[in-house]
């Protein structure tokens, strides 16, 4: 898995890109802007090849952690892949899911 971390106006972008699984779980969660939810988030999910149960856990859990401090997460782009993931759990159901970063942003923005 690789990650890309921008800071925007509003709050931060995150890019995932390859597999957020098993072995990819700890980086993502230990990532500061996942840690401290200060600022609003846009997950840029439209490089992420898969997305195992672990995976699946580890965004549930950031999304809790988002809720509970009252600050916007947005997922923006997912794949194909990632995306029947989210429906096949129905986790699809609890998550803000743009079709672009720019549009997740918007979304966000409303929200501050």
């Amino acid at each position: 898995m690789d990650i890309v971390t921008e800071t925007a106006e509003w709050g931060s972008i995150v890019r995932v890109s390859g597999c957020l699984d098993v072995s990819s779980k700890k980086q993502f969660l230990e990532l500061p802007c996942m840690q401290d939810c200060q600022t609003p988030l846009v997950l840029d999910l439209a490089q992420m090849d898969f997305l195992d149960s672990s995976g699946l856990g580890a965004l549930v859990q950031v999304v809790r952690k988002f809720r509970e401090s009252g600050r916007a997460l947005v997922l923006a782009s997912p794949t194909e892949t990632v995306m029947r993931v989210l429906k096949l759990t129905s986790v699809d159901q609890i998550l803000t899911i743009a079709d672009s970063v720019e549009q997740a942003a918007s979304v966000v923005m409303r929200r501050k």
